[in-house]
């Protein structure tokens, strides 16, 4: 098969967004399908409120992609970024035995079964070097999140209410391992996904990641805080947001006043003001986490991507902040006709994923076996018998199906 079919799912800003395309041998992608449909209450900073009405709106709009695209959808993975994400390196160590592949998998397994403060549960632990001597030690990078979490992750990807399998990968480890160039992973880089109700962040150094977080404050509080000191409705605080917004009024170069909707009367230092002060609280702990953890000195340089880092001269108010050198990333986007996917995190999934998610097509017994099987047997009294089964030696194993297995 020359290609594979690729789905990538995210669940943010109050939104269902689903990416279908093509992976070809070279890597590159042709975007098959993009769909997104509003869904309110969907993720609250991060977090997935009802795992049910997610996957009936998930297959009602794979089924839709499947007649409409004449494909089949076995499989699908999505991104997750909850706000309780905690990270650490741990060092297990265990009896070497002679043998690599072993003891790294012994290694795993005492990770996976280690104890996280405050009941918490491990996600996803990532090996990120090995020692090898009597003993062999590893350490990991470990991101763990509260049990109430987990489960509701779990109902997902342990769904039995369709045959696609479901799997996650964590959104800023992905969109991080993608975007970063070799080059910047091994001289220590932070990434920044400003997004709309969280904002993820993630160290990369040695060529490996060595923290991640998630702050549950994004690009939607910045425009509610518009909304509520101006008194405006949601959907106008965001278009002035977007059309007039200004990280810091350090680069305002002359005040403007607007009247919005012939009542509110607003001066641009006024609105450039209500969004500085949220934009500094957000990178103020983004910074003080980092100094927390002892981070400080493990990057030279901030990559910014996602949504909310389209606000003008955010990269200018970082590197202000910061003295870091900051750097905007420009993904480029995927098209298919007027459908134009420009979700970095749909578009990581789909360059981090490998496995073909087409849907594998169940063999069927042969009209051969049908017909066969309804004859009667004839009486032959002068030739001897063979077995009726003899001529189908084999074709049982025809239908064993091999069970799901959810992720561990």
């Amino acid at each position: 098969m020359d290609k594979k079919i690729i789905v990538a799912v995210d669940f943010g800003n109050n939104k269902l967004s689903i990416a279908v395309a093509y992976k070809h041998p070279d890597n590159s992608l042709e975007l098959i399908d993009y769909r997104q449909r509003e869904f309110l209450k969907l993720t609250a900073n991060g977090i997935i409120q009802n795992p049910n009405n997610i996957l009936t709106e998930i297959n009602s709009c794979l089924q839709q992609i499947e007649n409409e695209n004449n494909i089949k959808i076995g499989a699908y993975w999505f991104g997750l970024e909850p706000y309780t994400l905690r990270s650490e390196i741990r060092s297990v160590a265990c009896k070497y035995n002679g043998n690599i592949v072993d003891s790294i998998k012994q290694l795993e397994n005492e990770v996976g079964q280690s104890v996280v403060a405050d009941n918490r549960k491990i996600l996803v632990s990532e090996m990120l070097s090995t020692k090898q001597g009597a003993n062999m030690q590893g350490d990991f990078l470990v991101v763990s999140t509260t049990d109430d979490v987990k489960r509701q992750i779990e109902k997902i990807i342990n769904n039995f209410s369709t045959e696609r399998k479901v799997q996650f990968k964590l959104s800023p480890m992905v969109e991080a391992g993608v975007f970063l160039s070799d080059a910047q992973k091994e001289v220590g880089t932070l990434l920044i996904d400003f997004g709309a109700d969280v904002t993820s962040f993630t160290i990369y150094r040695e060529g490996m990641p060595c923290f991640i977080a998630v702050l549950p404050v994004g690009g939607q509080h910045i425009t509610q805080d518009i909304a509520v000191r101006f008194g405006l409705e949601f959907k106008i605080a965001e278009q002035l947001k977007i059309e007039l917004g200004i990280a810091s009024a350090d680069f305002v170069t002359e005040d403007k006043h607007y009247s919005i909707q012939q009542t509110v009367k607003l001066s641009l230092i006024e609105l450039v003001n209500t969004i500085e002060a949220r934009q500094c609280e957000i990178i103020d702990f983004i910074m003080s986490e980092i100094d927390r953890q002892g981070l400080s000195s493990h990057y030279e340089t901030i990559v910014v991507t996602g949504g909310a880092s389209n606000l003008k001269f955010l990269p200018e108010l970082l590197q202000k902040q910061t003295d870091k050198q900051v750097i905007k990333l420009f993904e480029k986007n995927l098209q298919k006709g007027d459908k134009i996917l420009d979700n970095t995190l749909l578009i990581a999934l789909l360059q981090h994923i490998n496995d073909d998610c087409r849907a594998i097509a169940k063999e069927k017994p042969s009209e051969t076996l049908n017909a066969a099987s309804t004859q009667k047997p004839v009486n032959q009294p002068n030739k001897p018998k063979k077995s009726f089964w003899n001529k189908f030696s084999g074709v049982a194993d025809m239908f064993n199906e091999e069970n799901e297995k959810p992720i561990s």
